[in-house]
């Protein structure tokens, strides 16, 4: 019925521990898993025994049962054990002693074969306010770092997710702790896919990037782009996933939202696809030129073939494309018609002309440029001005309509003077433009004289 001398040296021993420790801390030692105690009731033997505090928090004793341990101090589950003895026992005097504490670890899992854990505990002892960065340097940190991902789980959940390689560089925007007794941290390899970058780069063939590689992260694994400085703005970037081609150009696409490659994809660096296109007629340079990919039809008559001649014109541009023709200006202001592979380009002769009769110093033919409109003031200009017999007031405007001549009489000293828009109509090829005196020939000799306008335009060209 008595208690041994062994159980009372424990109790001494564990009295001096309950003592010490609250003495030296201010946090009091609490029971977790995995301790192991030893339960002392004086004077009565039979209700002595060992126990380890299970994973469920619980210890499950003759006379008490099954109580909770775990988060308890020695003290409080020494009250609870007494009073629970008290249906047996009168006053029950219960000691209990911790025999064996568990020591309380982190743990780190790697997933490139290398096991760094401690032979004793299983893993590393943790320490109050221990970092992230301070576990992992106790293990064999792995290389090389950016190809590693890094999770801490806490209470069997991922609880942070870490970059390995900014955390060692010490940046702050990566969690560094503190640790918690049991957290695990693994360490493992970033899955990786096997592409090919071939063509202009420093260091060509199989690759193998981090599996959410865009395009020009996989470029840049193979080494800077070789490109000469003139073609660099202008390589074009070809991705081959089966059967499927696509292709990018840098300098517009890069920026954009990324194209993850995946596993197998070839990626091809090269110079830009050119287009064979011909160029001829009245330009000043005609012939045969390479040109990119979206070279409008105005681009290669006026860059690359060096423009119009002075016979021709940039209106109505003839475009032989395979059966198909079409018709389009070249003007710098006009539509975008872009240019294919295999096109012929055509400008023809500037044929749009006019013709000033009359009173003025230097009537004829005159030929209109591209790019402007032309009224009856222009008309003037364009013959030297009135001789000192012609009149502003009598202006003949001769429009070609049905196979003969209509004409229409305007004071053109109205809009000189008055800026009256309506005395100064436009001129269109094939309008004859006869400036009279202020008495002499009227409007219906006009028409009748004119009607032969072949005859007169052949005479001046």
């Amino acid at each position: 019925m008595f208690t041994s001398g062994t159980d009372m040296k424990l109790i001494t021993l564990g009295l001096l521990f309950a003592a010490q420790a609250t003495q030296t801390t201010s946090t009091p030692f609490r029971l977790k898993p995995g301790d192991e105690i030893r339960v002392v009731v004086l004077g009565y033997s039979e209700y002595v025994s060992n126990y380890i505090v299970l994973s469920d928090g619980t210890i499950s004793g003759i006379g008490f049962g099954q109580v909770k341990a775990a988060g308890k101090t020695v003290s409080q589950l020494q009250d609870e054990v007494a009073q629970r003895l008290t249906a047996y026992i009168r006053n029950p005097k219960v000691a209990i002693v911790v025999t064996n504490e568990r020591k309380e670890s982190v743990f780190v899992v790697r997933g490139d074969g290398d096991a760094s854990t401690s032979p004793t505990s299983g893993g590393f002892p943790f320490q109050p306010g221990m970092e992230l960065r301070q576990l992992v340097a106790l293990s064999k940190m792995p290389t090389p770092l950016d190809l590693f991902e890094t999770r801490v789980y806490r209470g069997g959940k991922v609880f942070k997710t870490v970059h390995l390689d900014q955390l060692m560089k010490g940046e702050a925007n990566q969690w560094n702790g503190p640790m918690e007794p049991g957290d695990l941290v693994t360490i493992m390899p970033v899955p990786m896919v096997r592409v090919w970058v071939l063509g202009l780069v420093g260091s060509p063939g199989e690759k193998r990037v981090r599996q959410g590689s865009d395009l020009y992260q996989a470029i840049a694994s193979a080494g800077a782009v070789t490109a000469s400085p003139d073609q660099f703005d202008e390589i074009e970037v070809m991705v081959r996933r089966g059967p499927e081609v696509l292709t990018f150009a840098p300098k517009q696409d890069f920026g954009r939202t990324p194209f993850i490659l995946e596993n197998g994809d070839t990626v091809i660096v090269q110079p830009p696809t050119l287009l064979k296109v011909s160029v001829g007629g009245f330009v000043a340079k005609p012939g045969d030129f390479e040109v990119k990919p979206g070279t409008t039809l105005s681009q290669a008559v006026s860059a690359t073939a060096g423009g119009a001649t002075e016979d021709g014109t940039l209106k109505g541009v003839y475009i032989f494309r395979g059966s198909q023709v079409f018709v389009s200006d070249a003007l710098p202001t006009a539509g975008q018609f872009l240019l294919m592979n295999g096109d012929s380009v055509f400008v023809l002769r500037n044929q749009r002309v006019f013709t000033v009769l009359g009173e003025v110093q230097k009537p004829g033919v005159v030929k209109m440029q591209d790019d402007r409109e032309y009224r009856l003031a222009d008309a003037l200009a364009s013959a030297s001005g009135l001789l000192e017999k012609g009149s502003l007031r009598r202006v003949y405007h001769l429009k070609p309509e049905g196979g003969k001549f209509v004409a229409k009489q305007f004071n053109l000293d109205e809009f000189l003077k008055d800026g009256k828009i309506e005395a100064n109509p436009i001129v269109s090829p094939g309008d004859v433009v006869l400036f009279g005196q202020p008495k002499g020939v009227t409007l219906n000799n006009i028409s009748q004289a004119l009607n032969g306008v072949l005859v007169l335009q052949n005479l001046f060209r």
